[in-house]
């Protein structure tokens, strides 16, 4: 017969209740939650050509749009 047993804590933890489980333990799942990186790490090349390919993708497509900045700070009528 088998049964689950879900611990939660910190590693010290979790490790004293595995040391409390009577039985023999089969498989264990962890679910490690990752530090959050203390500095800024840019995408590698490949990276950024990838997340630039999936946002043009997605971006709206007009035809004939001026995209100069002067077009873009410029009030249209009606602005």
């Amino acid at each position: 017969m088998f049964s689950t047993l879900e611990l939660k804590g910190s590693k010290q933890q979790i490790a004293r209740q595995v040391e409390q489980v009577n039985g023999q333990i089969i498989t264990a799942l962890l679910v490690v939650e990752e530090p959050a990186p203390t500095q800024f790490v840019p995408p590698s090349d490949e990276e950024f050509s990838r997340m630039m390919k999936d946002l043009e993708s997605r971006a709206v497509q007009a035809p004939n749009v001026d995209y100069s900045r002067e077009a873009m700070y410029t009030r249209m009528p009606g602005e």
